[in-house]
């Protein structure tokens, strides 16, 4: 009896790996990030996992670029000076329009210190951010409504998660802009509104919502900058 006892004991030790290094943890840490969570098989929208995960990931994209800007500040001066001359304006509208039409590797929020530090004003980065990054959006609808066909396309659209492609059907323009504002793959919903040929000008208005998003984000690194500098 006592065997079986231990021999179940064991099993259950089995059944969970312990985790000891600080690389495991931070991998498991990072595996409940998922937009498995924020979204149901049925396409619903989970708002508890939304907003707490949102939030946590917002604010680990912040602490990051904080800390790398307290550490090199004048490195990362002279760089943001770079940047901010080299691309201009009409280079941060190009990398928005891009990032929103198209499902790049790179979003364009990586710009958000840089531009931070070019103390640019909260107009100027809905305008060349946000209304570009909507602008790219509308784009991306025509093409998954135009050429959803097209082989490039056609792999484009299969690699979107069944769940993003659920939830783009159930709420059509609801699902766009609120992916305009929290952390659902904007591209993907865009793209996928064109193909399901939601109205185009209900995707449209929707897809406004990334100015209001962008001068959002501008704030946050605003407030988290001038703390850095206090400190």
């Amino acid at each position: 009896m006592g065997d079986d006892q231990n021999s179940e004991y064991r099993n259950e030790d089995t059944e969970k790996p312990m985790i000891t290094s600080k690389k495991e943890k931070i991998a498991a840490f990072f595996k409940k990030f998922t937009f498995d969570d924020f979204i149901s098989t049925e396409g619903e929208l989970n708002w508890v996992f939304i907003v707490r995960r949102g939030a946590v990931l917002v604010l680990i994209f912040i602490l990051f670029y904080l800390a790398i800007m307290y550490v090199t500040t004048r490195h990362f001066e002279q760089f943001a000076h770079n940047i901010s001359t080299t691309m201009g304006s009409w280079g941060v509208a190009l990398v928005a329009a891009i990032d929103g039409m198209v499902m790049a590797p790179v979003s364009a929020d990586i710009l958000f210190p840089f531009i931070v530090q070019s103390r640019w004003t909260i107009v100027r980065v809905m305008m060349f951010m946000g209304l570009a990054s909507a602008v790219g959006g509308y784009c991306g609808y025509w093409i998954g409504r135009l050429f959803d066909k097209v082989p490039f396309v056609r792999r484009m659209i299969d690699s979107i998660p069944d769940k993003v492609n659920r939830l783009a059907k159930r709420y059509g323009a609801w699902a766009v802009a609120l992916s305009g504002l929290l952390p659902i793959p904007f591209s993907a919903i865009c793209l996928l509104a064109g193909v399901l040929k939601v109205p185009h000008l209900s995707a449209l208005t929707a897809m406004l919502t990334r100015i209001p998003r962008m001068g959002i984000y501008y704030l946050l690194f605003a407030a988290g900058g001038k703390l850095v500098s206090f400190l």
